[in-house]
């Protein structure tokens, strides 16, 4: 299984409505770098390569919503946690000429880390400033089945699948990133 159509989530618009309440809240002039957690420095036990320049807002997790990274995006977050079947909201920020490492939601050390990935679910990510929708240059797979999207626009994967990305612009790429109940995707 590689992507799924996020509209067999059973409530699509609500994802389309965090679509635009996420576009209008946006900041592209915020200083990412002073914000973002580093994935680098969090899971500092996986041996990814140097041009991993990956960054996280974790706005949900395991239900519960993050003090710290709630004030950026105080609309989508309070929107989130009403969406049935969700479990975790990230911002992700992939920094121009960057990568995300091939590798699987759910793998030990993961799990071990953070308890909500225990039961991963569907990934369902947004496109909240993409900088291109070339698949060469913007980028993700999923089983080595390459995609890219638009701003805007709405995929969804199974997290435990082997999947990574790239960014090969001179620009910060930007999504929402949901883990969801596979119950809500017809999927047990």
């Amino acid at each position: 299984m590689s992507w799924i159509d996020y509209k067999k989530y059973q409530h699509p618009a609500l994802l389309e409505q965090l679509r635009d309440i996420g576009l209008s809240e946006y900041n592209p002039a915020l200083d990412l770098y002073a914000v973002a957690e580093s994935i680098k420095q969090r899971y500092s036990q996986l041996p990814w390569p140097s041009q991993v320049d990956w960054h996280c807002h974790a706005l949900i997790m395991g239900g519960r919503i993050n003090q710290d990274y709630e004030p950026y995006w105080p609309q989508s977050t309070k929107f989130a946690a009403t969406i049935p079947g969700l479990k975790s909201l990230n911002v992700n920020y992939v920094a121009a000429h960057s990568i995300i490492p091939d590798h699987c939601d759910d793998i030990k050390a993961l799990k071990q880390q953070e308890s909500w990935r225990e039961n991963l679910g569907i990934v369902t990510i947004i496109g909240i400033d993409m900088p291109n929708d070339d698949v060469e240059q913007v980028g993700f797979h999923v089983n080595n089945v390459k995609k890219s999207w638009a701003t805007g626009d709405i995929v969804s994967m199974d997290g435990s699948q082997l999947h990574g990305g790239w960014n090969n612009t001179d620009k910060m790429r930007v999504t929402f990133y949901l883990a969801i109940d596979k119950e809500y995707y017809g999927m047990v």
